[in-house]
């Protein structure tokens, strides 16, 4: 609409309340023309105030970046960061070229890891059958190569890149779709191997096999029944997996998180125009400017930075499917586990000079474990990975050097809210159904009851190689 037939229409409010003020004064004749003729102009009026209220609010059907660009007036428009952004088809076209690069880094990394998989074994094992899912999964969900991390998520972005400047909303809806069913993989490979393991105790043994850890367990396997369950130590990478910390505390944390994410991706929804750097104009297009572009690009780096560096675990998946595959076989058994640990603060470290280990009792239906399992998802799976994709555009949205330092650490700040690292130890204990009595020096004394008694230990750090490895154990019983 043109604005000068705006301001106009707009007048009409003002000749609406003069002709009020005759109606109250001229005759019946005069004051039902008046009427007429006041009721046309505030019609008038109220249909230039919808206008212009469209005009200002943003569409949310295909909208591009360059016709929104067309419109804009600059203070300084030969500022490079005021010039045109580069063309959709740029950013798609990098995003393909980048995609080869991507792929090449895939094979070389999925074949390495199938290469030393079949290596590893030299027990006469068919252990190789359905490994290959898994082993597939680990290859593009673990970010623990740094070249294949680096190119897969340049290739997203840069075709993320070509589609907000295509169609904005639609293209964050995608987004959002794409990491809600990436963030199911790792519950995935936790249950393609839960199906593999009868107990934790089987996943330990594979362990000491595969890496021939414990000089007791001999290649025949002779020695493997002397062993009937499974103690593991674990440093939780965060509150939800640290059951020493009590219902009230995880579900504020988890409430708060849930809060912070709704309004980033409240926020990152409805910007799709700014205002510019150098003027007051609030229509620039994001990613439509060369400013707002190489911010979407500083936001990928930043992005790579966060997930490859010390913040995130060398790229380590913030969900740690390795520690619910040990949470979950140890509680698979009938009889359940016991997840202990030792108070280091408060009164409830007051021991008498001795320690006083707490403990919790879980069985395979405790919901207490499947529902730290649910948030845990939810805030490192899902919420984690939106957030950090959602990092390049939020910086692109910014209209000022300062804000795009303030959106990057508070990115990183609602990731680490939960973050439990330097916390105590928790053991995982496998309860079994062991009568077997001990003497004075802590010997077993009916060997009866050897196989119940046993433990096998082992840290849990260690165990992640059960999410590609099949059960050792299982598998040499099948060709006994």
């Amino acid at each position: 609409i043109d604005h000068t037939t705006v301001v106009v229409i707009k007048s009409c409010s003002s000749t609406s309340f003069l002709l009020k003020e005759v109606i109250k004064k001229e005759s019946v004749r005069e004051r039902k023309t008046a009427t007429t003729t006041m009721s046309t102009t505030t019609m008038m009026s109220g249909v230039a105030d919808v206008l212009l209220k469209q005009q200002q609010e943003p569409e949310r059907s295909l909208q591009y970046a360059s016709n929104t660009y067309a419109g804009v007036d600059f203070t300084t428009p030969d500022l490079i960061i005021n010039k045109e952004a580069p063309s959709p088809l740029v950013s798609i076209l990098i995003g393909l070229f980048l995609i080869c690069c991507t792929l090449w880094a895939f094979q070389h990394r999925f074949r390495k890891n199938l290469k030393i998989l079949r290596e590893g074994y030299d027990l006469g094992l068919n252990v190789w059958e359905s490994t290959f899912t898994r082993t597939f999964l680990a290859a593009v969900m673990d970010g623990d190569d740094a070249t294949y991390t680096v190119f897969s998520n340049f290739t997203i972005q840069f075709l993320f890149l070509g589609g907000f400047q295509l169609s904005y909303a639609m293209t964050y809806k995608i987004l959002m779709m794409i990491y809600a069913l990436i963030s199911l993989g790792d519950i995935l490979r936790v249950y393609l191997a839960y199906r593999q393991y009868d107990s934790l105790r089987d996943l330990v043994v594979t362990y000491k096999i595969r890496n021939r850890v414990d000089k007791t367990l001999s290649d025949d396997g002779k020695t493997l029944d002397h062993y009937s369950r499974a103690i593991v130590d674990y440093s939780p990478d965060n509150i939800y997996q640290n059951l020493s910390r009590n219902a009230g505390m995880v579900t504020t944390v988890f409430l708060a998180q849930v809060f912070l994410i709704v309004i980033v991706i409240t926020d990152a929804f409805q910007k799709m125009k700014i205002t510019c750097f150098d003027t007051v104009d609030s229509g620039c297009p994001v990613v439509g400017t060369m400013g707002s572009w190489f911010l979407f690009v500083l936001g990928t780096l930043l992005q790579n930075v966060y997930l490859m560096g010390p913040s995130g675990g060398f790229g380590s998946s913030q969900q740690n499917p390795s520690f619910w595959l040990v949470a979950l076989l140890a509680v698979k058994k009938s009889e359940g586990a016991k997840f202990s640990w030792i108070p280091e603060r408060g009164l409830a470290s007051l021991g008498g000079g001795k320690e006083r280990r707490q403990f919790c009792q879980c069985s395979q239906n405790d919901t207490r474990l499947w529902a730290r399992l649910f948030v845990d998802t939810i805030i490192n799976g899902f919420g984690y990975r939106v957030l950090f994709h959602s990092l390049p555009i939020l910086l692109a949205a910014r209209p000022n050097v300062n804000l795009v330092i303030f959106v990057a650490v508070g990115v990183l700040y609602i990731t680490k809210l939960d973050d439990s690292h330097g916390d105590h130890d928790i053991r995982i204990e496998e309860d079994s159904d062991s009568t077997a009595t001990y003497g004075d020096d802590g010997e077993i004394m009916n060997t009866m009851d050897i196989r119940n008694s046993v433990p096998i230990r082992e840290r849990q750090e260690n165990l992640s190689i059960g999410l590609i490895m099949n059960n050792v154990y299982r598998e040499r019983e099948k060709h006994e």
